[in-house]
């Protein structure tokens, strides 16, 4: 193993271990979907449908969004995975779709990274995977569109009362914004607000806990994912009360449904690592409890032509089969029995790799501070620096000064 600095990135590179990837389930599909499903080229997001029915995978660059017929059975079927039907939706506003999720069975939320929020209508899909041209019937107003640049991830959750939702959304210009979308007669987005910002840099994912107590954001260029505590105050200047580190490039985020697990897609390796809140409370600084490799080492390293390329991206999961579902260029759809990860145990050659993946991270953080300081910028800005921190330090004497008689009994 040695360590190579390129102009943006610290790269590792390691042996050429040789991995299986035995809780991976195999699923059933005819021939003619197959060829569809492993032909479709780059993808993001991937998002389960509410009964578990559907599933919807963002395909950047041919600007699709492909949907799978499901049938998910939990242990001990010895079918777990079988995908009946599909159908591809095309439309003028899905302009490289990053993030999606399901409204209903019948309607999708998609985030479009060279465009906006729209909502599209879903027809039925056949043994075919026949293509379908749709129209928008709902997208972001202009005072919605002023928030939101690039997004990237969505989330679905229940609002307040029957018939709306709130959609929630990553965007390329490092907020998390939230959108009302009514649905009761007219299918329209109406208020609008940034929610979250403090130290987001390029969220790539995010997910909501099902209590509605936790938000998950992963952060791609800072190499972690941030959890933030749902709260009446929470807002653009709330801090994260939890950061998750040892991880490359995160992309997807989930929740397990009772909380206290958060699966995280390493786009830049080819694992999903997991992370693990014993007591439910996410404050505090976490390592990955385990790092599942869920893409074989050849195949990752033909999707590795970038350092945060090759690994998987979305990633959804069935809590009532037990199914994780992953997605990335290599290997368009993975599905894995998430009791077998869930209890997964890493080998020592993973754990090497694991302590490999965090010396990575903190390598490329570092060499970025550094690139920093070097900067023309930063130089320029050194006597203002030089000068807050005189005034800093000034106004600690001053406290002191006050502070220290109080002090005497």
């Amino acid at each position: 193993m040695f360590f190579g600095t390129g102009i943006q990135n610290v790269l590792i590179f390691c042996p050429k271990w040789k991995y299986t990837v035995p809780m991976r389930l195999e699923y059933s599909v005819s021939p003619v979907l197959r060829q569809k499903i492993e032909a479709i080229g780059q993808t993001e997001d991937v998002r389960l449908s509410p009964n578990g029915q559907r599933l919807a995978l963002a395909v950047l660059h041919r600007r699709l969004i492909l949907v799978l017929d499901l049938a998910l059975s939990p242990a001990p079927a010895r079918e777990r995975v079988a995908i009946t039907g599909m159908v591809e939706i095309h439309s003028p506003e899905v302009n490289y779709p990053h993030g999606l999720d399901f409204i209903d069975e019948h309607h999708l939320v998609v985030a479009n990274r060279g465009g906006t929020l729209v909502v599209l209508p879903l027809p039925p899909g056949d043994e075919s995977g026949y293509e379908a041209h749709v129209q928008p019937i709902a997208a972001l107003p202009e005072e919605g569109k002023r928030l939101v640049r690039a997004p990237g991830s969505v989330f679905v959750s229940a609002g307040r009362s029957v018939g709306q939702y709130l959609v929630t959304i990553c965007n390329g210009n490092d907020t998390v914004s939230q959108h009302t979308l009514e649905t009761d007669g007219e299918i329209r987005f109406t208020r609008h607000q940034t929610l979250l910002k403090k130290w987001l840099d390029t969220p790539d994912g995010l997910a909501w806990s099902e209590d509605y107590q936790w938000i998950a954001v992963s952060n791609h260029n800072t190499h972690n994912v941030l959890v933030y505590k749902v709260t009446p105050e929470l807002g653009v200047a709330s801090d994260p009360v939890a950061l998750l580190r040892g991880l490359r490039y995160p992309h997807g985020v989930r929740f397990s449904s009772d909380g206290r697990t958060l699966y995280v897609a390493d786009a830049g390796a080819p694992y999903v690592r997991l992370f693990h809140a014993q007591s439910g409370d996410w404050s505090g600084v976490y390592q990955p409890q385990a790092s599942v490799r869920v893409i074989e080492h050849s195949l990752f390293l033909k999707g590795n032509r970038d350092p945060g390329e090759g690994g998987p991206k979305g990633l959804d999961y069935s809590s009532q089969a037990s199914v994780l579902i992953t997605t990335s260029e290599m290997q368009p759809l993975g599905f894995f029995d998430i009791n077998a990860v869930d209890s997964y145990q890493n080998s020592e050659l993973e754990e090497q790799a694991l302590r490999e993946d965090a010396l990575w991270t903190e390598l490329t953080i570092m060499h970025r501070f550094v690139a920093l300081k070097s900067s023309l910028s930063w130089k320029i800005t050194a006597p203002l620096r030089r000068a807050l921190d005189s005034i800093v330090l000034t106004l600690r004497k001053l406290r002191s000064a006050v502070r220290r008689p109080l002090d005497k009994p």
